[in-house]
């Protein structure tokens, strides 16, 4: 026998040696690619290492070509109509390795079941238990040796007679196994023959051989042939087989490659995958059964489609997202006019009549008629955006008539295939994650940013492990934002049910919970229900429930989490046929997996973990209850004895030690669940006496006995937190707080189930962001304290003032006391740093403007955005009881603001400063001068456009939601009116200018020393001219830049004029906003 043969009966078998075995199995991982020339250098290292025996790369080829010739090669050769060639794994094949594969068959299930309200599989939804076509249901089953199909009269063995229409499963008397029944019509004999009922009944049978159905769930996307960032595109199709449960189809072993090509559209792949499906269900795929011990036929049909939003659109043959009909479901939608009207937009949150394939299909054939007509490509063109149907698969033939118009109107266009229309579900990573929570995120940041608390959201972030959204009290934007997390939160929980108890009641909550949610979406942000289709989507997934089951069956994360395997294995092509390339690689990886999942190899498998992980094989991984991860816990920690031990202070009867009981202290160990938890974690743990109730605590103390092998963990001390009897008031989520009194428990590690995560409530506890705490105690506050820094930090302080000796000299109660005022003293130096880097930095300037020096004016803080405040100042210039515009305002709004800190973000620490102080002082001017010329340049532009009054206010307003009340419209028109009489009071002043100007002038030449006594008489009326001018002159002389002055002036004679004429302050305030509104 040649070196690269091997006896079938060899243990090895097909390879020659288990070297070549470990070696083969290396270069067939699914994620850890070679090429030719790293597996020559692999073996070539191992050769110098010594390694022996080395298997070659001959050898290697050999055996991976009688692996072939075991199992026939699953390449199918597929020509599309237009002309593109792609290979596909034959379907028949994978499907016959699942049921050969006792890793996979054992889990699988036969029949639909009627769970009675309960779902947790595909098998428990409508399509399967009744929407199936009588071809495509289970058609038999076997009784002892016999096998009795659907649809055959039948002897029961009560001797009555029965047709069975249908086979399904179902629990009955609270069995924990499901039986097989049989739904048909019974039959009873007469003298004429054999009467069947018309009414459908049940009866029970046994099971044994038979032929199956095949339930698959196909996915297609689009993906990158490459790992690097430069995309090159590709259409995949993969597969997974539903007879299988959820927890075997998340796995990544359990999801077959099917096809792909880069060059090839998607309905010409899915139509490849069809036909092989078909072909395989009228031909039947017969396959040794491991679990029956016998060959079986098998008959796949397709459950449903799988995929994100845009492909399942394109499998329907729909526009997508982006058309006026965006909903691939049903048919709602129209024009933007027709969905901002309030009957469209209500629509918008209804499920619409739902499209049919019929519908589609006619739809489709009217545009191919309409590509024949003259002016074909504007009416097909109206015809998708009447309708929102475009399908993909007759779009070359549309545009090819279109293209060659009339000559071809007489050409019989192809029959488009029928559209996926109730069997593309909608997927929940794409459409909740990616898409509604997405929407959230953005709107939520936005709303932090807009009012600075980005900053305080990302600490709040960092002190949580996983979620949590707890923000100080702000506008009503955001807590219409936070309304629409809480709901957020009770979708998604709903959304990933893993088993539902109750159908009916389940799709009630789920469908109450989605309008709750479109509601406050609406109030949020009412226009993306317009742009984003997704928020409709969610009004279908009840249905798509009901049909197919939990929502988590039908998420794509298996499968976009395939997508990666599937690049690894292309990028090796050489890109002359990369369909055929990718086909080959994982039919050799279908094949090796399928040898060493089988009865004689797993058990080596099961031993090489490592291996299983290689393969993308499911392995259980045991680990020990209470083990402490640490290799030598000696080496770690000293053992203390007993009654030195947190845990020796608690009276437990079930608890007893000696007084020479030694144990380490550990920092973690492994829960019945295998978390790892460690001290300061919250756990989940019930009692010895009452196992069916369990608590929550925080774990203090983890004790090892000393005499053991010091890794497992036998007490573990944990302080035990009680539910609070009513919900958080904002999230909606149960709440808890330490026992009162204290109440601490000794539990054996085997008492600790798992981990489980509690976060804080930092707005409710009003949390700084320097030291969160760790729970919501309802009412207190605990806070994390690192006792070593406190005590080093402690030293560090007394060796600083008293000196060396003064460490051991100070009681621990001096020492927290000196720590405590050095902490102080820290915390106000940090404060008074903090201000002025509020003030000194680039952002407090707030756009406007100003060019000062490096150390600019700058922020109020790093929260601060930077028009904040400007925003301020703007609607304190738009206030209707402002005095005055430039007189003492800026010291007057300093002075506000100093007794409303928080509006306008000035740190407190800031006015401690007298340099600080004046610097906010004069950057507040600075910025008052800008916003008022920048209010007169608008004022002017509206008058010289004369728009109307409405415009100009919508210009000065701030934004932000500002309210603009009737008087601050009043004032508006008053701050106009007074600049058109501004102008004319300038126009006067400047003719008045000049009339003084050409009387001087004049005076000047007349007014000489020869002729000044002759002309005495002559120069007396000049002189009173002269007089009366400088009477005139000690008038104002207004110039067009002095519009602010103007008002301010106005404003004090109307405040004089009010005094004047009421002597009450109330009456007053009446006189000015009566004229006032006289503009209005």
């Amino acid at each position: 026998m040649k070196e690269t043969e091997v006896s079938p009966n060899s243990p090895t078998y097909p390879w020659t040696s288990m070297a070549e075995f470990a070696t083969h199995l290396l270069f067939s991982s699914p994620r850890l690619r070679f090429s030719e020339q790293q597996k020559k250098s692999v073996l070539s290292w191992a050769t110098a290492l010594g390694a022996h025996p080395v298997p070659s790369m001959y050898s290697l080829g050999k055996t991976q070509e009688r692996i072939k010739a075991l199992f026939g090669d699953p390449k199918e050769k597929v020509t599309s109509a237009s002309g593109n060639i792609f290979y596909l794994n034959s379907v028949s094949k994978a499907i016959a390795m699942d049921y050969a594969n006792p890793l996979v068959r054992f889990s699988m299930q036969d029949y639909p079941e009627d769970g009675q309200g309960r779902m947790s599989q595909v098998h428990h939804g409508e399509k399967m238990l009744e929407d199936l076509p009588n071809n495509l249901a289970p058609p038999c089953v076997a009784v002892g040796i016999n096998i009795f199909f659907v649809n055959e009269l039948l002897q029961r063995s009560t001797k009555g007679y029965f047709i069975p229409k249908k086979f399904f499963q179902a629990k009955l008397g609270g069995t924990p196994e499901a039986e097989v029944l049989a739904a048909g019509h019974g039959v009873s004999r007469t003298e004429e023959g054999y009467a069947v009922d018309t009414e459908v009944v049940i009866v029970l049978v046994s099971t044994g051989r038979m032929v199956f159905t095949v339930p698959l769930i196909v996915f297609m996307d689009d993906v990158s042939g490459n790992i690097s960032k430069q995309w090159n595109k590709h259409h995949v199709v993969y597969m997974s087989n539903a007879s299988m449960p959820c927890e075997m189809l998340e796995k990544e072993f359990c999801v077959r490659f099917v096809s792909s090509s880069p060059h090839a559209p998607p309905l010409e792949l899915i139509g490849g995958v069809r036909k092989s499906i078909e072909k395989a269900a009228d031909d039947g795929i017969i396959a040794w059964d491991c679990k029956l011990r016998q060959e079986v036929m098998l008959i796949p049909y397709k459950l449903f489609l799988a995929g994100d939003n845009p492909m399942q659109a394109e499998e329907c043959s729909h526009g997508g997202l982006k058309c006026n009909y965006f909903c691939r479901t049903c048919k709602v939608g129209g024009t933007t006019v027709e969905k901002k009207s309030d009957e469209g937009y209500c629509k918008i949150f209804e499920s619409g009549e739902l499209r049919t394939p019929s519908g589609t299909l006619a739809d489709v054939k009217e545009q191919i008629e309409l590509a024949k007509k003259p002016g074909g490509t504007d009416k097909v063109k109206n015809a998708v955006s009447k309708t929102g149907t475009r399908d993909a698969a007759s779009t070359a033939i549309v545009d090819r008539l279109l293209d060659l118009g009339k000559r071809l109107r007489k050409r019989e266009a192809g029959t488009p295939p029928m559209p996926e229309l109730e069997d593309t579900p909608i997927e929940i990573l794409h459409t909740i994650l990616l898409g509604v929570v997405k929407y959230y995120w953005g709107q939520t940041v936005y709303i932090l940013d807009k009012a600075h608390l980005l900053d305080t959201f990302q600490t709040r972030l960092e002190s949580v492990n996983k979620d949590g959204l707890n923000s100080p009290t702000l506008h009503a934007n955001y807590i219409t934002v936070l309304k629409g997390w809480t709901v957020i939160g009770e979708l998604v929980v709903l959304l990933w049910h893993t088993e539902i108890d109750n159908i009916e009641d389940y799709l009630a909550n789920l469908s109450r919970t989605i309008e709750d949610f479109l509601s406050i979406s609406a109030q949020c942000a009412p226009s993306i229900l317009l742009t984003k289709a997704k928020f409709h989507f969610l009004l279908h997934l009840p249905m798509f429930i009901r049909r197919f089951g939990p929502a988590i069956l039908f998420s794509t994360e298996r499968f976009e989490s395939f997508n990666h395997v599937f690049c690894l294995a292309s990028i090796y092509s050489n890109r002359q046929a990369p369909s055929r390339d990718t086909c080959q690689v994982f039919a050799e990886q279908d094949a090796v997996k399928h040898i060493v999942t089988g009865e004689d190899i797993s058990v080596y498998m099961a031993s090489h973990p490592h291996q299983c992980r290689l393969m993308g094989i499911p392995a259980v991984v045991e680990k020990e209850v209470g083990k402490f991860p640490c290799k030598n816990v000696r080496e770690v920690i000293p053992p203390i004895d007993w009654h030195t031990t947190q845990s020796a202070s608690i009276q437990q009867p079930n608890i007893t030690h000696g007084p020479n009981d030694r144990f380490y202290q550990g920092k973690t160990f492994i829960t019945v669940d295998g978390d790892n938890a460690r001290i300061g974690g919250h756990v989940i743990w019930q009692s010895d006496e009452n196992p069916v109730e369990l608590s929550i605590g925080k774990i203090t103390e983890v004790l090892i006995p000393a005499d053991g092998d010091g890794r497992v963990a036998s007490h573990v001390l944990v302080m035990q937190l009680d539910f609070q009897p009513k919900l958080h008031a904002e999230l909606h989520v149960p709440c808890l707080k330490l026992s009162e009194p204290e109440k601490k428990v000794v539990l054996r590690s085997k008492n600790v189930l798992c981990n489980v995560n509690i976060q804080h409530d930092c707005a409710t506890s009003r949390c700084t962001a320097v030291t969160p705490p760790e729970i919501h105690a309802q009412g207190s506050t605990t806070h994390t304290i690192n006792h070593n820094a406190v005590h080093m930090h402690a030293a560090k302080v007394s060796r600083e003032k008293k000196g060396a000796e003064a460490e051991t000299a100070l009681s621990s109660k001096e020492m927290m006391i000196t720590v405590h005022a050095d902490m102080l003293e820290l915390h106000a130096r940090q404060t008074k740093s903090q201000a002025e880097q509020f003030i000194e930095s680039e952002e407090f300037k707030v756009s406007s403007g100003q060019k000062l020096h490096v150390d600019t004016l700058a922020k109020l803080t790093v929260q601060l955005s930077k028009d904040i405040l400007r925003e301020r100042l703007r609607v304190c210039l738009l206030s209707p009881n402002l005095t005055a515009y430039v007189q003492e305002v800026a010291n007057r709004i300093f002075a506000y603001a100093k007794q409303h800190l928080s509006t306008f973000k000035i740190p407190e620490a800031a006015l401690e400063d007298p340099e600080m102080t004046e610097q906010i002082t004069s950057l507040i001017s600075h910025l008052l001068t800008s916003a008022r010329s920048n209010m007169k340049q608008k004022i002017a532009n509206h008058i010289a456009s004369k728009s109307h009054i409405s415009v100009l206010a919508k210009s000065l307003s701030p934004g932000g939601g500002y309210e603009m009340t009737t008087a601050h419209w009043a004032h508006i028109a008053f701050l106009r009116d007074s600049m058109i009489i501004f102008k004319s009071v300038v126009e006067e002043s400047e003719e008045h200018a000049a009339a003084q100007k050409k009387l001087r002038a004049r005076q000047s030449a007349l007014a000489t020393p020869d002729d000044a006594a002759e002309n005495e008489e002559d120069q007396e009326p000049a002189e009173n001219d002269l007089e009366g001018g400088a009477m005139n002159a000690e008038e104002k002389i207004w110039t067009s830049n002095e519009y602010w002055e103007y008002v301010d002036k106005v404003l004090r004679e109307l405040r004089a004029e009010a005094c004047a004429a009421e002597t009450t302050a109330v009456a007053r305030a009446k006189h000015m906003e009566a004229y006032v509104c006289i503009f209005f």
